[in-house]
């Protein structure tokens, strides 16, 4: 199982969000920094914190995991009256997904 997404994954994000995802470590903008020069794992989003991250942003998590032809997570994310379903075959997938959206 994935535990924390990618260098590429985390790219994907603009600088100022990026920097916004620091904030949550406990690393700073100086890890921040010497990340980006290095392309290394310094901020490792996890499982765990991509969860902390959705329950400081969304009103509720839902995350289900079904066996069909293959086994694929669910995750539903809520803001207020609405929400918002993704479905990967990582969790880390999905939850990373979730943190984009609500970034």
């Amino acid at each position: 199982m994935k535990q924390h997404i990618t260098v590429e994954q985390f790219k994907e994000l603009p600088v100022k969000i990026r920097k916004k995802l620091v904030g949550h470590s406990e690393t700073g903008n100086l890890q921040f920094e010497l990340w980006e020069k290095r392309e290394s794992h310094y901020l490792q989003l996890t499982i765990g914190k991509m969860i902390e991250i959705l329950e400081k942003e969304t009103t509720s998590i839902d995350i289900n995991r079904s066996f069909t032809s293959e086994e694929i997570w669910t995750l539903i994310i809520g803001f207020g009256m609405g929400g918002v379903e993704f479905f990967e075959k990582e969790l880390c997938d999905a939850l990373w997904k979730a943190v984009k959206e609500v970034l």
